[in-house]
């Protein structure tokens, strides 16, 4: 009987081997005392406790979609023909949490309403975007002098109205130019993979352009438990890059970026194997300390390993976080993987269901090139 004891509600101090998901949706400013927000965050799946709240008795699922830059993020909401569904317009800012019964539910993204779709059958399926859509469709002409990459990304963000979170120095630029043949965030996303960074929109909404935190796993999933489906290419890398660059800001100083040169190897810096390496021009970089991170991300980025993970539902993992995968039979696959793309799936026929595309960690997250097309259809 003591398994069977074991195996009912209350009677093991052992975790529940099911956990209920649970959802939070809420949209336009708080209300006093938390309404549907409160109401929705108590639902657990497939149940409809509180039956007050329309939101309960009228979402089928949702999907959220989180890139990095120049990605843009999105959220979906499918409401079901329902008397009670709940009206929201374009435009308006909203919040969605996603979690389990035995704990607290997890900010997953916030953003506003960027599209409405209905049918003659009743079903609505609402559209939300972040500040990365704002970025997106934004272009800028402009040029900065002897500004950081972090100083030109707070400059850009502030001019398209969208916050920071943690934005880091990266590397110095004597001149550089911001042209509208690009929008604001593929600007951005050059600038985080010259410099070795990660630039996404949180779940609060903020840009975070800083390295990937890739030696701490925000979570762990083990073999036989928590591990739904796993698989991870390896390419051969690239044996060496050569980084070339413009003016004479890294042998007579940053003054000089507009000089001319007659030997381009004051501007020339290499990572991994020089000879025969991959030669590449970017104007942009004007130092040799510039050119030295530039050339040691880009053929990180290059080869090396990429994969796809699909877990039970993982509201803490983000985009640039580390996870670890421990007891795979197979040692290729355990270790630590940085998150590049991730996909959260809640709905109450499936259950919440989280996919993740990885890169090993030690390698570039900018996602931007290299093995990214072998995360295999994620998304």
């Amino acid at each position: 009987m003591a398994g069977l004891l074991d195996i009912l509600p209350g009677t093991s101090t052992q975790p529940a081997a099911v956990r209920r998901p649970t959802f939070a949706v809420h949209f336009g400013p708080p209300s006093g005392g938390g309404g549907g927000l409160l109401e929705a965050a108590g639902s657990a799946l497939g149940l409809t406790t509180g039956g007050d709240d329309p939101w309960v008795a009228a979402l089928v699922a949702i999907r959220i979609e989180s890139y990095s830059a120049p990605g843009v993020d999105i959220a979906v909401l499918d409401l079901a023909n329902e008397a009670r569904a709940p009206s929201v317009a374009l435009g308006d800012p909203g919040s969605i949490e996603l979690g389990y019964g035995d704990g607290d539910n997890v900010l997953v993204f916030t953003g506003q309403v960027d599209a409405i779709r209905t049918s003659l059958a009743g079903a609505t399926r609402i559209t939300l975007v972040n500040s990365s859509a704002a970025l997106a469709r934004r272009r800028i002409d402009q040029s900065y002098q002897q500004q950081s990459a972090g100083a030109i990304v707070n400059d850009l963000i502030g001019q398209c109205g969208v916050d920071a979170a943690d934005v880091e120095d990266g590397s110095d630029y004597p001149f550089y130019v911001v042209d509208a043949a690009r929008t604001v965030y593929q600007h951005i996303a050059r600038l985080a993979q010259r410099s070795g960074y990660i630039a996404a929109i949180t779940a609060e909404d903020k840009l975070q352009f800083a390295p990937a935190a890739a030696d701490n796993a925000a979570q762990t999933f083990t073999y036989a438990q928590d591990l739904l489906a796993v698989h991870l290419a390896e390419g051969a890398p690239l044996a060496g890059v050569t980084f070339t660059g413009e003016g004479a800001a890294g042998s007579q100083g940053s003054d000089a970026w507009s000089w001319l040169i007659k030997d381009a190897a004051a501007v020339q810096k290499s990572a991994g194997d020089a000879s025969g390496a991959r030669p590449l021009v970017d104007a942009a970089l004007r130092s040799g300390a510039a050119l030295e991170t530039a050339a040691a991300a880009y053929l990180a980025e290059q080869g090396g390993s990429a994969g796809r993970l699909i877990v039970p539902g993982a509201p803490d993992v983000t985009v640039g976080a580390a996870v670890e995968i421990t007891g795979a039979p197979q040692d290729a696959l355990n270790g630590l993987h940085l998150v590049t793309r991730l996909r959260h799936r809640y709905d109450k026929a499936r259950g919440f269901v989280t996919e993740l595309a990885l890169r090993r960690a030690g390698e570039s997250a900018s996602g931007l090139g290299g093995l990214a097309a072998l995360a295999g259809g994620l998304l």
